[in-house]
């Protein structure tokens, strides 16, 4: 299983498109409350847009999208 840790938006960014185009399809983005409430914290901001600008929709509910998921 894959992994990263970053502190840092474009780290974020950068690490979601590498998985993206290495072809995985089940990417899960764990973060604390502090990161996802009230809004989304920078970091998760900068998964979540990666996501969506390759097309894929994402969640926060749990439940299964088509491609990846984003349990923010």
């Amino acid at each position: 299983m894959a992994a990263t840790s970053a502190n840092s938006q474009p780290s974020m960014r950068s690490a979601t498109r590498t998985l993206m185009a290495e072809g995985h399809q089940r990417i899960v983005f764990i973060c604390p409350a502090a990161q996802r409430r009230p809004v989304l914290g920078p970091e998760a901001r900068a998964f979540t847009t990666e996501l969506e600008a390759k097309g894929v929709r994402w969640t926060r509910t749990g439940r299964k999208p088509r491609r990846a998921s984003a349990n923010c």
